[in-house]
């Protein structure tokens, strides 16, 4: 039994970079979830975690390329690691920094709200 389901709160892990070679030490304390950076191969963590809560998939450097395909694969990819998983939050796991223009940010979040569930498919 981990800490965290030994009477402590469960939470979520917030880490930085990869964190694919220690998530299992992490779920194993009683974590629900991680929080982290695009690098992380978040498929693998939904498909080896039965619902936990996984963000951070989004990438910055597609956001700054401004290229609507590129940004409609990235949201694609999400969107079918959420249906993977029994909580995602669509999330830059990166951070969007300042100079992203505001409009490659508007249409990507329109991207994720329109994007048709029916073209996902289900693991």
């Amino acid at each position: 039994m981990g800490h965290l389901e030994a009477g402590w709160q469960r939470g979520d892990f917030h880490g930085r970079w990869i964190v694919d070679t220690f998530v299992d030490d992490v779920m194993a304390c009683g974590a629900r979830g991680i929080i982290s950076e695009p690098f992380t191969n978040y498929k693998v963590i939904a498909q080896r975690y039965e619902n936990c809560f996984i963000a951070g998939e989004g990438d910055n450097r597609v956001l700054m390329r401004n290229d609507a395909d590129e940004i409609r694969v990235m949201v694609e990819s999400m969107v079918e690691t959420g249906k993977m998983s029994g909580g995602y939050m669509m999330c830059i796991g990166n951070h969007i920094p300042f100079n992203v223009p505001p409009e490659v940010i508007k249409d990507t979040w329109i991207c994720q709200r329109n994007w048709p569930t029916d073209k996902v498919t289900e693991s």
